[in-house]
């Protein structure tokens, strides 16, 4: 299966960026959360 970026609402940015700030705090270190979607229309590779 093949990944894009996903396209996220304001609303889940602001969500995403707040599990960063938890993530980083807890652990003290800088935590970098991306977000994937499935790309439907991605060649999917054939076995040979």
């Amino acid at each position: 299966m093949a990944y894009k970026t996903a396209q996220l609402t304001n609303d889940a940015v602001k969500k995403l960026q707040q599990y960063e700030s938890e993530l980083s705090r807890a652990t003290g270190e800088d935590i970098i959360l991306i977000a994937y979607e499935s790309d439907e229309n991605a060649a999917v590779p054939t076995d040979k």
